[in-house]
């Protein structure tokens, strides 16, 4: 039995319950996965169990696993609340370090059970990375090495003034301290949480209203790392992509000239203005911000020798709010570029046919521009384009390596770039710079530095 995207049985659901009737079955089983810790502990022990691992059947010891996991979620919810206002304060401006994770309850449970559970896999797993060699002592990967531009933006006087009016709103709402963990969505997995979706609204996240034991009244629901995640990292493309922006919500401005008046947004016209670049010449030098962080300029690269292949420059754009896609559309077609869309919300047929013409664009029919959400993360291949600009930084070191490797991948033809797009002063840089907890399970596990 040869299991693809083994980790989507994690979880103890249909998936998982197929490949058990077939491991069975089987005489052995292979399992394939480029992600094997999505979020937690539990992830690995239920996988390994699957395989039929003797040391992972004992459900004592998974449920001892579970309770020490647990009890140290709620110790460091609970140490995070007391400085709820303060921390959020900072995680908004971009100041929270992961440094502090040293001293978390977490750490001493991860450094008990990951040993273990490294121990068991051990001998039966085979680990490729970038570097893996075969029989000849010849990289197997073979792609040339990728490059990497971190953009780190200024945002406009106008942009700062409204998003220091949504920290504020944030910061004095009543429900601030359940955001308190709002830089480690892990930390949440164990809270039971409900997501509510309004027609034309985004989707908002409450935890689960129970009632009180002495009034049976239903508690208020409580603002999660949903809330923040929304209410204020939207706006970092444009102000007016914030769900409360009231009456200031995104117009198509009529012109060029327009957009780049007192309603331009920082990282959308410079995302515009990337795009505009590599749409103008294959192979053009990659870009980097100057020092005041508006100002875009050509960088000599020492890989940028030009790759002979037929095939021109396609670019992909990452924007994890699919309903932020129109101001992305909107701005595009300013600048006289075309961009298709794939989210979600589209049909298989629609699906099927925008992948077609992104794939089979050229310089003059289809458009070679894609703006990609979160639907396009797993199992799909988009080597046929060659750029890639992440507009909003993701939560999970792990789901970024997967969005990275849509275009990073076989049959890759070209030099393969990355832009991040970095907005100095805002949870970007926080998001862009920390080891994820998703990230720090799995080298600890793997075995890396």
């Amino acid at each position: 039995l040869i299991v693809d995207e083994a980790h989507k049985a994690r979880k103890f659901n249909k998936f998982h319950q197929a490949i058990h009737a077939l491991r069975n079955r089987s005489a052995t089983m292979i399992a394939m996965s480029a992600t094997p810790v999505m979020t937690h502990l539990q992830d690995l022990w239920i996988m390994g169990s699957l395989l039929g691992f003797a040391h992972l059947k004992d459900k004592a010891m998974f449920e001892e696993m579970c309770r020490e996991v647990s009890r140290a979620q709620a110790k460091d919810r609970r140490a995070e609340r007391e400085s709820s206002e303060g921390r959020l304060r900072g995680l908004l401006a971009g100041e929270e370090s992961s440094a502090q994770d040293e001293s978390t309850a977490m750490r001493p449970v991860l450094q008990r059970w990951v040993p273990f559970l490294r121990e068991v896999f051990g001998k039966n797993v085979i680990r490729r990375t970038l570097d893996s060699l075969d029989h000849c002592g010849k990289k197997i990967f073979g792609l040339l090495p990728y490059q990497e531009q971190v953009m780190l933006l200024e945002l406009r006087e106008w942009e700062k003034v409204r998003l220091a009016k949504i920290t504020d709103e944030l910061a004095h709402s009543p429900t601030h301290n359940t955001i308190a963990g709002a830089g480690k969505v892990s930390k949440n997995f164990m809270s039971p949480t409900t997501s509510v979706r309004r027609p034309g609204r985004p989707c908002m996240t409450y935890t689960r209203r129970k009632r009180s034991v002495q009034s049976g009244v239903p508690r208020r629901p409580c603002a999660t790392i949903g809330n923040f995640y929304i209410e204020f990292r939207r706006g970092l493309l444009h102000p007016h992509m914030n769900p409360s922006a009231g009456s200031e919500t995104w117009c198509k401005p009529s012109s060029l000239q327009e957009w780049k008046g007192e309603k331009c947004s920082t990282k959308l016209d410079i995302l515009a203005q990337i795009v505009a670049h590599h749409l103008s010449a294959d192979n053009a030098l990659p870009l980097n911000v100057d020092d005041d962080g508006m100002t875009l300029r050509p960088v000599e690269s020492q890989s940028n020798a030009a790759v002979a292949s037929k095939e021109p420059d396609r670019i992909i754009i990452f924007s994890a709010f699919p309903s932020s896609n129109a101001a992305i559309v909107d701005v595009l077609n300013l600048y006289g570029i075309k961009a298709l869309e794939l989210h979600g919300k589209i049909s298989p047929a629609k699906r099927k046919s925008v992948l077609n013409e992104f794939r089979s664009s050229t310089h003059d029919t289809g458009s070679r521009v894609l703006i990609l959400s979160l639907v396009g993360m797993v199992g799909l291949n988009l080597a046929c384009a060659n750029i890639m600009i992440i507009a909003d930084t993701l939560w999970s070191a792990l789901e970024d390596e997967q969005l990275r490797g849509r275009i990073y991948r076989y049959p890759q033809q070209k030099v393969v770039l990355f832009y991040r797009l970095v907005a100095r002063g805002t949870p970007d840089v926080f998001l862009n710079n920390i080891a994820f907890d998703k990230g720090n399970l799995h080298k600890a596990f793997v075995g890396m530095d």
